[in-house]
């Protein structure tokens, strides 16, 4: 096993069967535990349309922004991720 230093202060520890990431608190927030990282492409379920884009929640549960897109809530779209902080992230239609 091989402990990997994170951002936002997680660590990794790689084994077999890939990165499994031990949760850690930043400002009394608990920083999700889902190896999400930019540039993979998630299935997310449109929860709110805005003017300005779509709120988003991938299957774990941590939610999202796509700008300039438009889709029905309720929509299942594949959007590719270009920033994730640990609790949420932005992402573009793939």
């Amino acid at each position: 096993m091989r402990h990997v230093a994170r951002d936002q202060g997680e660590t990794a520890t790689r084994i077999d069967d890939g990165p499994r990431i031990t949760p850690k608190y930043r400002k009394g927030v608990r920083l999700m535990t889902t190896p999400m990282r930019e540039g993979d492409l998630v299935a997310v379920t449109v929860t709110k349309v805005l003017p300005f884009g779509l709120l988003v929640q991938s299957a774990e549960g941590v939610a999202g922004l796509v700008r300039a897109v438009r889709a029905e809530v309720g929509a299942v779209i594949d959007v590719r991720v270009r920033e994730f902080d640990g609790r949420r992230f932005a992402a573009t239609v793939e």
